[in-house]
């Protein structure tokens, strides 16, 4: 197969921070020449390039602190109403060791959640219950930290599908450096689920 190469690229005029070549088949590697950055890079092969794409430098990510509440309470209501029968934020922040140039979060990290009811895991497509959205109320189980290091979901609950009163839901957010779970996750979130 032909060799593709990622190529550091910039609009300035200034070398991005990163050299970057990936070989298709021999795993390829990023090697970064600044500890903080956005380059973007191309990829190239057989004369073909793709269009610029972001690549996030970050610093290593240490600690994990829960910024919202642990245990909260959510009043749904029936008819459902999506702005009413959604939780507020299930907030963490990543934090780093590595604070030279006064960073001290970890930005552009993926955190995965997980929810369960009664006990058990619940799976990303089922919304009989409950299911973790993003902001725009959209179901995703995956968020990456911002420029602050804060990652968040949000638990939409299904008041049908609810048996008990009262009710509750957990939600465990891990972040993984290098396959290990890293300090403070996962994170662990209780919702109580009652009638308002």
């Amino acid at each position: 197969s032909r060799a593709m190469y990622w190529i550091a690229a910039s609009t300035t005029g200034v070398p991005a921070p990163l050299i970057a070549i990936a070989r298709s088949g021999a795993g390829g590697y990023v090697t970064a020449q600044a500890r903080s950055g956005s380059p973007r890079i191309v990829a190239s092969a057989g004369g073909l390039q793709t269009k610029p794409m972001p690549l996030i430098i970050t610093r290593r990510p240490d600690t994990v602190t829960v910024t919202g509440k642990a245990r909260d309470t959510l009043s749904y209501v029936v008819p459902d109403v999506a702005a009413s029968n959604t939780s507020a934020s299930l907030s963490l922040k990543v934090v780093t060791r590595d604070t030279a140039g006064a960073v001290t979060v970890t930005k552009g990290w993926l955190v995965s959640y997980q929810l369960f009811h009664d006990g058990a895991a619940v799976a990303a497509t089922d919304t009989t219950v409950a299911s973790l959205v993003a902001d725009d109320g959209a179901r995703s189980t995956l968020d990456t930290t911002g420029t602050e290091g804060v990652a968040s979901r949000k638990v939409r609950v299904r008041p049908l599908g609810i048996r008990a009163n009262p009710d509750s839901v957990v939600v465990l957010a891990t972040v993984r450096y290098r396959g290990t779970a890293v300090r403070g996750t996962p994170a662990r979130f209780v919702i109580l689920l009652r009638p308002k």
